[in-house]
């Protein structure tokens, strides 16, 4: 019988020691990026700056509700109608999707777009690029910086 214990005993551990406790890179940015989000500035795809804005023109609420359902509350205040400032105001549903590869994680807004940009997020900035759809259905790609303000909710 103490056989038996030894010789299952090693798969038991072995199978446990496979399962992964890492976090999906797209839910971990997921739960980072729940927070407001200030447009500060657009650039074009030669990172040349197009557009810039004060704090509170242009905020991007991210939320998750309790049923996993994500939208985006864009507040627009911008009245520069020659300014690249992305969406109007109003909600929008969102998703964040790992790229094939796992090395780019997408942002898909409303279906409005197909994918709408890379994002990325570290030191209290959110970049949506598009430049990674050159040659595809986004004619003019863009850069967006966001910034979060601390203790903002």
């Amino acid at each position: 019988m103490k056989r038996r214990v030894y010789f299952v005993l090693p798969f038991v551990f072995l199978l446990f020691s496979c399962i992964s406790n890492d976090p999906i890179p797209g839910q971990d940015l997921q739960s980072n990026i729940v927070t407001n989000w200030h447009l500060v500035e657009v650039l074009d795809d030669t990172e040349v700056v197009v557009s810039a804005f004060e704090l509170g023109t242009v905020v991007w609420k991210f939320n998750t509700d309790e049923e996993g359902e994500t939208t985006i509350i864009i507040t627009n205040n911008n009245t520069d109608m020659d300014s690249e400032d992305a969406l109007d105001s109003g909600t929008y549903s969102y998703t964040i999707v790992d790229a094939p590869d796992g090395d780019q994680i997408f942002i898909e807004v409303d279906n409005t777009f197909v994918e709408f940009g890379q994002i990325s997020e570290a030191g209290g900035q959110v970049v949506i690029d598009q430049r990674v759809f050159v040659d595809t259905e986004i004619l003019e790609p863009h850069i967006y910086l966001f910034e979060g303000i601390l203790g903002q909710e």
